[in-house]
């Protein structure tokens, strides 16, 4: 009979501890890889509520850490899509049934370009003083609930 002393003995328990937890999946770990744009998670006293839900057509910015709707003060259209007035950055999320939308329409399960696109469809807007998205330097979010069209504007 082999014999172990204790601190073998626990070093072999922590291999076999870490090989079993290894071995464990997420089974929606391969879902959440395939959606438009990630949610980020925030605990729930950091945002001070959403809106209600409102009509959003805006030029959409996606680009390497970035994901951000510009909110004009005055209406826009695909074909002049920049503010001429008050605007505000807005980064933006997609929820569960505005990704099927976004599926539907680019027929894949991602952007796959990076550019500015035309979003329409309806979304809710929520604001924090700690900030949304990359590096929380956005101070409001969207989170589209239905993508009604989408298409690129420029790259």
């Amino acid at each position: 009979m082999v014999q172990f002393d204790p601190m073998t003995l626990g070093r072999i328990f922590l291999l076999l501890l870490i090989v079993s937890f290894s071995g464990c999946s997420d089974a929606d770990g391969e879902a959440v890889s395939k959606v438009i744009v990630h949610k980020q998670i925030r605990s729930p006293s950091t945002v001070s509520g959403y809106g209600n839900p409102r009509q959003i057509a805006a030029p959409f910015r996606f680009a390497f850490e970035e994901s951000s709707v510009e909110l004009c003060s005055s209406s826009t259209t695909p074909e002049t899509p920049s503010c001429l007035h008050n605007s505000q950055q807005c980064w933006l999320e997609f929820d569960y049934n505005a990704n099927k939308d976004m599926g539907a329409i680019t027929k894949q399960h991602f952007i796959a370009e990076e550019g500015t696109y035309w979003i329409e469809g309806v979304g809710r807007v929520a604001t924090s003083n700690n900030g949304f998205g990359h590096l929380n330097a956005y101070e409001c979010q969207v989170e589209m609930t239905k993508v009604s069209r989408f298409f690129l504007i420029s790259s």
